[in-house]
């Protein structure tokens, strides 16, 4: 029926889709990258890591209006 979504995943991916970063885009990207069954990491450095690639596409984002 229904698929369960992570929901940091999806702030990171508005966010990239919000920014036009294609890099950040790719769901299956970053839900590999967010996976505890792909990968060992507690709940603390999932969250580490998504406020990590928030703050990757933030610095992007900046960095291109400064650009403009």
């Amino acid at each position: 029926m229904y698929e369960k979504k992570d929901l940091n995943l999806l702030k990171i991916l508005q966010k990239a889709r919000i920014l036009g970063d294609s890099e950040l885009s790719s769901e299956a990207l970053l839900r590999s990258l967010l996976s505890v069954e792909n990968t060992q990491i507690n709940e603390e450095e999932k969250a580490l890591i998504t406020e990590l690639l928030n703050t990757i596409v933030e610095a992007k984002n900046k960095a291109s209006l400064s650009k403009d």
